[in-house]
């Protein structure tokens, strides 16, 4: 993400330090890992267009994760102050199991 605000001349002012930087990379490295192990894997069991489809929703997955998380922590500050926690239960319709005789 560096480097592409450094086509348009953003990293003027943004430099991170080495350590965070060389994390940056890491994690870089892991995500990329974690995309072409979920790519392969789906493609061999799926086909190579579910396979490639496996990426974007890597990314979608981890953009949900990280809104999750950020209500959650939300959720919790809040209790701090005394709001109580609710449960957010998700409403499903049954169908009717019985049988008319």
């Amino acid at each position: 993400m560096l480097q592409i605000g450094g086509l348009f001349g953003l990293d003027s002012h943004l430099r991170p330090s080495r350590a965070v930087e060389t994390l940056l990379w890491i994690n870089f490295a892991f995500m990329t890992w974690r995309m072409a192990t979920r790519a392969i894997f789906a493609g061999m069991s799926y086909g190579w267009a579910f396979g490639l489809g496996a990426i974007p929703r890597t990314i979608i997955a981890n953009i949900i994760a990280m809104m999750a998380a950020r209500r959650a922590m939300f959720l919790y500050l809040q209790s701090l102050t005394g709001k109580p926690l609710a449960w957010d239960k998700t409403q499903h319709r049954f169908p009717d199991l019985e049988v008319p005789a």
